[in-house]
């Protein structure tokens, strides 16, 4: 596994991107920087690490391997 910072150094050839897009209410959903964050695949493996655990933390999903699948820890279909 490759080390964190190793991971989210490609945050470093990031272009210049705005965070806050106009004037009204911060919206995460509009960011150009985390839209740019989140197609890098090291940024998307360093979360799925995070999440997971990776055996260092306490996960917050859990996989199923007689499905296959992933699901939060705290998840309730009921």
């Amino acid at each position: 596994m490759q080390d964190a910072s190793k991971k989210l150094q490609c945050a470093r050839q990031m272009p210049e991107l705005k965070h806050k897009i106009d004037d009204g209410d911060f919206d995460i959903t509009k960011s150009e920087v985390c839209k740019w964050l989140v197609q890098q695949p090291e940024i998307l493996d360093y979360l799925f690490d995070r999440v997971r655990g990776n055996g260092r933390r306490v996960p917050l999903i859990k996989y199923n391997p007689d499905r296959g699948t992933w699901q939060g820890v705290d998840y309730n279909a009921d």
